[in-house]
């Protein structure tokens, strides 16, 4: 039997509505932050679709028979150019000619960034962001 004055205390609300202002307080916090975590992540992913695709373009109008033909290293500050607000030592671009770099043949340039949230308990590590483009030299 449990004595009257535990029985009185047991149904007592008095704190309740603290404990679970908290807890929705808690979540809501949470929400907030991941919803803003996730706007950054799609930021950054169209900011590296779109660094593949201009780095393609660049690299595919200055072929062999341009005057300034494009190296992996022109693509790749291309690429860092184009990167304004963001680390670049997070940015990794690969440029690669198939067959070779005349007219005719194609050109890939893969972007990958390694990206890192603001808040670390919503994405607790890096996560690699990346795209490739490809397209035909035209000269």
């Amino acid at each position: 039997m449990i004595p009257a004055r535990i029985r009185t205390l047991l149904r007592s609300t008095r704190g309740s509505t603290l404990v679970e202002s908290a807890l929705v307080f808690a979540l809501f916090v949470h929400v907030i932050f991941g919803i803003v975590e996730a706007g950054r992540l799609m930021y950054f992913y169209n900011w590296v679709a779109y660094a593949a695709r201009e780095g393609t373009r660049y690299a595919c109008v200055r072929g062999s028979s341009s005057t300034h033909p494009a190296s992996a290293a022109d693509v790749r500050t291309f690429v860092m150019n184009q990167a304004v607000t963001y680390d670049p030592s997070n940015v990794t671009v690969s440029t690669t000619w198939r067959p070779d770099n005349n007219a005719g043949s194609s050109v890939d340039v893969e972007v990958d960034y390694a990206y890192r949230p603001l808040i670390g308990f919503i994405i607790p590590r890096a996560i690699t962001i990346s795209s490739k483009s490809e397209m035909v030299i035209s000269q």
